[in-house]
């Protein structure tokens, strides 16, 4: 099945462990039916752990995504580590222990708001935002969201 964006293929199946979603990450039928055939084939092998072991964390906290961003995430220099830094650990204290799917727009909205109202520039705003916009594009990508 195509996505609602009509990207990339998906697949939907059942395994004992419930129902499962999965993005093929194929935006070609041919690479699409290649992939949902070697999911049909685990299925049909019973490995259900390889299908599952896939599904997203939903116990992933804020810190927890906080501390593999810090540890994994190469798409940063040097100097955007030394000035964004502070920002991921101001975020980790906000955020911390929450997990990442109660971390809402209007939580982070209201953060913003908080932060501006101490007096911090738009340009901080701005570079919160594309701080957090970064570690959850992050968490989709290792697949926590």
């Amino acid at each position: 099945m195509k996505s609602p964006s009509g990207n990339v293929y998906q697949a939907k199946f059942t395994t004992p462990g419930g129902r499962q979603r999965r993005s093929l990450h194929a935006p070609y039928r041919e690479s699409a039916e290649r992939k949902a055939r070697e999911i049909d084939d685990a299925m049909s092998q019973g490995k259900y752990e390889a299908l599952e072991g896939e599904h997203r964390h939903h116990d992933m906290t804020f810190s927890r995504l906080a501390d593999e961003f810090n540890e994994n995430w190469q798409g940063w220099s040097e100097g955007t580590w030394r000035s964004t830094g502070p920002t991921v650990l101001q975020l980790t204290d906000e955020f911390g222990d929450m997990l990442l799917s109660k971390v809402t727009a209007r939580l982070i909205d209201g953060y913003l708001a908080r932060r501006g109202d101490e007096g911090r520039s738009a340009a901080s705003h701005n570079r919160t935002r594309s701080c957090l916009s970064t570690m959850f594009g992050c968490a989709v990508r290792w697949g926590y969201m």
